[in-house]
């Protein structure tokens, strides 16, 4: 008898390896996606250089004179400055080009009336190694002051007045960016007939 066997292969189904070319793709796909991302946060991680903080360069007091008024009188209010060694700031006074660096003095508010401008001791030309030029600046210690007149109708008590400083120091190699400073002092008005001012 012959037995006649016949070896038929398997049929190839086209689909099913359609399908895992698809998921071996997206496969790899996925892990270049993920190994970006991981390095993209492992350079994240890295210290970065951070700007360095200006140092204190500027230390900042008010005091008004007298600090015990009556109404009807007056007093000066000085805004005294102490600066690092080899630091300086602008004087009030300047104009033209040179106006945006000026040091400004700032009151909140208050109900005391000015009687004139700011004044400032007397500042110094010297060339600003930053700003390629001479300028009025000045340096170790400045006082600003300013005169008020007291209401005749303010009522007895006390009256913080609080501000601040505005300024650029320098050291004729770099400057700080513009800066406030806040200062604060206390008036006590007396009742009329109470004691003299100081």
């Amino acid at each position: 008898m012959t037995c006649d066997a016949r070896i038929t292969p398997a049929p190839h189904k086209s689909g099913s390896f359609s399908r895992r070319r698809a998921v071996f793709l997206g496969l790899g796909v996925w892990l270049q996606t993920l190994a970006l991302a991981v390095h993209a946060n492992a350079l994240d991680l890295e210290p970065r250089s951070k700007t360095p903080k200006a140092p204190r360069t500027l230390e900042i007091r008010a005091v008004a004179q007298p600090t015990l008024l009556t109404p009807g009188g007056a007093f000066r209010l000085f805004v005294h400055v102490r600066l690092s060694k080899g630091w300086h700031i602008y004087s009030l006074n300047l104009t033209g080009d040179d106006a945006p660096v000026a040091t400004r003095v700032h009151l909140d508010d208050h109900p005391f009336p000015a009687r004139g401008p700011w004044r400032e001791t007397p500042a110094q030309l010297a060339l600003d190694g930053t700003l390629g030029k001479a300028i009025m600046i000045h340096r170790g210690k400045a006082e600003f002051r300013r005169e008020f007149d007291t209401p005749q109708t303010i009522a007895p008590g006390a009256y913080p007045l609080t501000g601040h400083l505005w300024f650029r120091a320098c050291d004729n190699k770099v400057c700080t960016m513009p800066q406030k400073l806040a200062f604060e002092t206390l008036l006590e008005i007396a009742a009329p007939g109470g004691p003299p001012p100081e």
